[in-house]
């Protein structure tokens, strides 16, 4: 199948979904300024155990911290240590593209620098001075869980305390308190963190817009090599292919969502699938054992467990902010660039520019602000042609 007819089917399967989830998305949104004293997603959240309703048999020991919920309801059936924070390896990168995607233009192009190069960790092999779009930053981001493509998407919009603000703020909105960002390719650093709760509320929101479900619903796909010589010669590319190894290797009903390793979270997964009318979304950090044997295991026992299993907690909705708050005040835009300097250049995109505000704290609490105003001025259609989703 060719990498154009596989983007159309996939762009077909996500449209369909994430219409889907937008109509079945939670209507009780609650007004919260911060992490609530009860627990998020209901009291057996709090359990450091294995959480499962009665007469319900328990997966096998698949991992430290593990999550199974109804995709659509956002129904959780299943769960173990649910809010533990632990690392999220690449998985952050669902965060990351969550925030990303509604505000750059995927056809922009990119000029990738030094720094993208040598980014520590996984890269695609992107080379200095070569360009690249938006669309093939994010394929590279999400299919081989790409560093260098992270750093050149987060450069784009603004770099990395602007990038780092507006998930943090995104992770607010979606009540996600366990999540502190750092560093938006998902690397070990010091105070980053996340659960499997939250990386559940994360995934959801994310598999709500077409273009991501599309993305991350490809198996194989090619990436852009050195610029040919002459300018009239054709570019060359490679095959890339996605981590997600129950995608790769076809499991029945796969439709996504990343993988992640560092040697600080271990192996980290989110999975989805549809089978028999029931969509599952999965989470495992610090699995055990094989990687893929503990997904397939605990993916088995959601799709056989999916409106059988009584719930034992809600994937809540995102948070209302209040109107006096301090986000709301700050004062942002977004202005069109032609050059991003020595930090990576582009044509025909946005990035990012903050005004008025001063300091990181200032930042963070305009990164709403700014996701507002960039989703107002944003393309009419996804990066793979797919209409956009709304989702405040």
């Amino acid at each position: 199948m060719t990498r154009r007819r596989a983007l159309g089917v996939a762009s077909a399967a996500a449209a369909s979904l994430a219409l889907a989830l937008v109509v079945a998305a939670p209507a009780g949104a609650t007004s919260t300024a911060g992490p609530p004293a009860a627990p998020i997603g209901g009291p057996l959240m709090a359990s450091g155990g294995v959480i499962v309703g009665d007469g319900v048999r328990p997966p096998p020991d698949v991992s430290a911290s593990w999550l199974v919920a109804d995709l659509s309801s956002g129904v959780v059936f299943g769960a173990r240590a649910p809010h533990a924070r632990l690392r999220p390896a690449s998985t952050l990168k669902t965060l990351t593209a969550l925030v990303l995607l509604p505000v750059l233009d995927p056809k922009a192009v990119y000029t990738a620098t030094v720094a993208d190069a040598t980014m520590q960790g996984t890269r695609v092999g992107m080379v200095p001075g070569a360009t690249y779009t938006v669309d093939q930053l994010f394929t590279g981001m999400l299919l081989p869980s790409a560093n260098d493509a992270t750093h050149g998407l987060e450069t784009l919009a603004g770099g990395l305390a602007t990038t780092v603000a507006l998930m943090s703020q995104e992770a607010r909105y979606l009540q996600a308190f366990d999540t502190t960002v750092k560093d938006p390719s998902g690397l070990d650093h010091r105070g980053q963190y996340s659960s499997a709760y939250d990386l559940a509320l994360i995934a959801r929101a994310a598999m709500r817009l077409p273009a991501f479900c599309a993305y991350v619903a490809t198996a194989r796909s090619t990436f852009p090599g050195k610029m040919p010589k002459a300018p009239s010669a054709p570019r060359a590319t490679f095959a890339i292919v996605n981590l997600n190894r129950l995608l790769v290797n076809s499991y029945p009903g796969m439709i996504g969502v990343k993988t992640g390793y560092t040697s600080g979270a271990g192996n980290t997964f989110i999975g989805a699938a549809t089978r028999d009318g029931h969509s599952v979304l999965v989470v495992l950090m610090h699995t055990k054992g094989n990687g893929e044997v503990s997904e397939r295991r605990l993916m088995d026992w959601a799709l056989a467990n999916d409106g059988r299993a009584p719930a034992v907690g809600q994937l809540v909705g995102p948070a209302v902010a209040s109107a006096g708050s301090a986000h709301l005040a700050a004062v942002a835009q977004v202005r069109p660039t032609v050059s991003a300097g020595s930090g990576g250049g582009m044509s025909g995109s946005l990035l990012i520019g903050l005004s008025g505000v001063a300091g990181a704290a200032a930042l963070a609490m305009a990164g709403a602000a700014v996701m507002r105003s960039s989703r107002q001025r944003r393309r009419r259609t996804s990066p793979l042609g797919l209409p956009p989703i709304r989702r405040r």
